[in-house]
């Protein structure tokens, strides 16, 4: 599905890639793992047509990413980050906005997925009501989880999502991506809580 063919990139003077390959199939589930700074998020950036190589291609559905195939990656990506910078608003506000998006008109969710996803990931629904600016670092990283869930999208963007939760919640978000969704997913993550499934095809840059 998402392809890095021969990929060189540097910033300044720092070279982050030189030859760099990655083929990811549809459903396959990565893990790119590694320390802060070694260019995990640059290869998110790269997918997604945010930075270009200096070198080499991107490819999405056997197509090379340009201007005018972008787009189609984009809308069928949900991209999740460790940084929540919504403004202010209700938690259902933000939901509903998010799913009134051009790409995301055609998704239907129900109440009851919702609170089903609320109470998994151990938030009542009376926070639906809440001011998403009053909630704390890891609850505005559980709803931003939730609604790229309800997304339903066919290629997941996952980068440091587990990185203001505690241990616990950790391990069930690790375990609902892997275990439950059968969907395809690049995670990038220095968090030894992905290194324990099998599922996971991991590429570790440190070892490249």
């Amino acid at each position: 599905m998402v392809e890095l063919r021969n990929i060189h990139l540097s910033f300044d003077d720092t070279v982050l890639f030189d030859g760099f390959n990655l083929k990811v199939q549809q459903r396959e589930k990565v893990l790119i793992y590694g320390k802060s700074g070694i260019g995990k998020s640059s290869i998110m950036k790269m997918i997604l047509g945010f930075v270009e190589p200096d070198k080499g291609n991107v490819l999405y559905k056997g197509k090379e990413l340009d201007k005018n195939t972008v787009w189609g990656l984009r809308e069928n990506t949900a991209f999740v980050t460790q940084d929540n910078d919504i403004t202010g608003g209700l938690v259902k506000d933000f939901i509903s906005e998010v799913m009134g998006y051009k790409a995301n008109k055609n998704i239907e969710i129900s109440k009851d997925k919702i609170v089903e996803l609320l109470e998994y990931f151990d938030l009542e629904s009376k926070i639906l009501e809440k001011d998403f600016q009053d909630l704390s670092g890891g609850e505005k990283q559980r709803i931003s989880i939730i609604v790229s869930i309800l997304l339903d999208k066919e290629l997941y963007l996952l980068d440091e999502i587990t990185s203001s939760l505690d241990n616990k919640m950790k391990k069930k978000v690790v375990d609902y991506f892997v275990d439950e969704m059968d969907k395809t997913q690049i995670i990038i993550s220095h968090d030894n809580h992905w290194l324990e499934k099998d599922k996971l095809r991991i590429i570790n840059l440190e070892e490249l």
